[in-house]
């Protein structure tokens, strides 16, 4: 009991220094993530010496996994579908791909846990164990990342004196159309716009491969038609990310002595907490308005924001996959 209190007080000290630290960051949720965690530690140790209160923690705790077990299988459903729908689109190839590798894998797992359950072989259960670890290390990050964006969604405010409004581009389809996606994008640019009395509106986006125009071409010409005025617009047609989105608008804001860090940036709701990290980087502004995400599309597109975050810090990843793996191996074995 006494190493859980230290480590709930080392969290804790973790934690504040964290926030302090710097207001967004992935490490915030990765701190809440393992303060939960740990109080679910201590609350089972607590209820050891009770019965009554062990046995309705214990029922509590496994009315919880089932609920998110199914929550998972949920989102899983939602994925494949939305994996289906989109599979002759080619930008969201990598993504369900991965879909596709992960569902996969939950299947081998299963298999794996039954074969285990009628014959027990000790191959078998190391398998079962690393490939336990495996997904437990992804679901960790799953949840802190979700957690990271829940604490970023809460502190997020938008100025009431930003000097500009930054809309990061999205895909056009056909080439020159701006897609209900960045449509969407758009519409809510122009009504922070209008409640901020007609900003800058910096309109970020290159021109992609299957595109005829850029991004910000498309945009501008769809403001013009909701009646924005042409002067107040700005348009970076140079960017292919969101980390040149941000770069890129941060040269045009200081080359013309505006502060980079006044203004809103306008994107999907699923990609504020991404972006945000880029933007705190960069050295942009870091508030942020989200435009809604059709409810069916949101854990497709959560997804590959989870995928990307994890790919950014894929050699940290791997490092402590491989460490973790060895430990497991090493225990197991001895």
């Amino acid at each position: 009991m006494a190493y859980l209190i230290m480590g709930l007080l080392f969290i804790l000290i973790g934690l504040y220094l964290s926030f302090r630290t710097r207001r967004i960051r992935l490490l915030n949720g990765v701190w809440v993530t393992m303060l939960i965690l740990l109080v679910a530690g201590i609350v089972t140790e607590l209820s050891s010496g009770n019965v009554w209160m062990h046995r309705l923690w214990v029922l509590g705790l496994s009315l919880f996994i089932i609920l998110v077990g199914l929550a998972g299988i949920w989102i899983g459903w939602q994925l494949v579908q939305t994996a289906w729908l989109t599979r002759r689109n080619h930008r969201y190839r990598l993504v369900n791909a991965t879909i596709l590798i992960v569902l996969v894998i939950c299947c081998l797992f299963t298999g794996l846990i039954i074969q285990m359950w009628l014959t027990p072989e000790p191959r078998v259960q190391l398998i079962v164990i690393l490939l336990g670890f495996i997904s437990g290390y992804f679901i960790f990050w799953w949840f802190a990342y979700g957690i990271g964006f829940l604490i970023y969604r809460h502190q997020n405010q938008t100025s009431v004196k930003s000097a500009y409004v930054l809309v990061l581009g999205a895909g056009l389809n056909y080439g020159n159309q701006v897609s209900l996606s960045l449509q969407a994008r758009l519409d809510q640019a122009l009504l922070v716009a209008k409640q901020l009395d007609q900003p800058w509106l910096i309109l970020s986006g290159g021109k992609g491969g299957d595109e005829t125009i850029s991004e910000a071409e498309a945009m501008a010409t769809y403001c013009e038609e909701k009646g924005y005025p042409r002067s107040a617009l700005v348009l970076e047609t140079a960017s292919t990310s969101t980390a040149e989105n941000m770069m890129f608008t941060k040269a045009w804001l200081i080359q013309h002595g505006l502060n980079p860090t006044a203004g809103v940036f306008v994107t999907s709701d699923y990609h504020t907490y991404r972006a945000a990290l880029l933007a705190q980087k960069i050295g942009v502004t870091t508030h942020s308005v989200g435009a809604k995400t059709a409810p069916k599309a949101f854990w497709h597109a959560y997804f590959r924001e989870y995928c990307a975050i994890m790919f950014q810090y894929r050699w940290r990843h791997a490092m402590a996959l491989v460490v973790g793996l060895g430990l497991v191996f090493y225990i197991f074995v001895n």
